[in-house]
């Protein structure tokens, strides 16, 4: 018997689609719908963020935030939830949460595809990404709502995103500073982007990241790492 043949995962521009995704966040225009999937949390929790502080006030979120977990909801619950009209306020938001881990999300399709004009619904797909042939991710889009995502980095772009990290904050950083936190801090961005910000609260001026600061506050210490063991040896030092 053959087998199926694996559909390819076509590579985005995480970064682009989430300053994006935010920037249109900013200006208070919100589609129906938000699918967040995909492997990299780092950038699904802040959008998350968004969704659970900063679009409706305290008062509304007593009654207009909602948040169901995949592996505890039916189908039924969650449209139910999606179907309410807000009380006191203008709109109602519904996140559901560990949707990866809920069966048949194909059942939500009816809603996905006539979503209510006044909800907010925000499912959070981590760690799993669709494809074509999802047809209830299809009905999102065809819906009118967004589809993120958030893919990791290979070990060769976190140097670069770093240094994005950094413009973004104003701070400059040179690449052989971006190239050592990456080799000792890996690819798991909310741990990079977390020491950043530690050496910013530390030192709010700051515009040049340079070593010291680097063993100062994140504790990177050595002359070298691991992964520069082969430049070491090549130049005969």
């Amino acid at each position: 018997m053959a087998k199926a043949k694996k559909e390819k995962v076509e590579k985005v521009n995480t970064l682009a689609a989430y300053n994006k995704i935010m920037s249109v966040l900013n200006s208070k225009q919100y589609s129906p719908i938000y699918l967040l999937e995909g492997e990299e949390a780092y950038y699904i929790d802040k959008i998350l963020e968004v969704f659970n502080n900063e679009i409706l006030s305290p008062e509304e979120k007593d009654f207009n935030l909602i948040t169901l977990y995949g592996k505890e909801s039916t189908a039924a619950d969650i449209m139910g939830a999606c179907s309410q009209f807000p009380m006191f306020g203008n709109r109602s938001i519904v996140i559901l949460r560990e949707a990866a881990q809920m069966d048949k999300m194909e059942a939500l399709s009816p809603y996905l595809e006539h979503p209510t004009a006044t909800t907010i619904f925000v499912i959070d797909y981590r760690g799993k990404s669709t494809n074509s042939k999802d047809k209830w991710a299809n009905a999102i889009v065809a819906g009118g709502g967004v589809v993120f995502k958030s893919q990791g980095l290979e070990e060769k772009e976190v140097p670069s995103w770093i240094q994005q990290y950094g413009a973004n904050k104003n701070l400059k950083i040179d690449f052989s500073i971006a190239e050592k936190l990456a080799n000792n801090l890996g690819n798991d961005l909310k741990k990079i982007s977390n020491d950043i910000e530690k050496v910013l609260i530390n030192e709010p001026n700051l515009s040049d990241l340079n070593a010291e600061l680097v063993e100062k506050y994140i504790g990177i210490s050595r002359d070298f790492d691991f992964f520069d063991l082969p430049k070491v040896i090549f130049q005969n030092d």
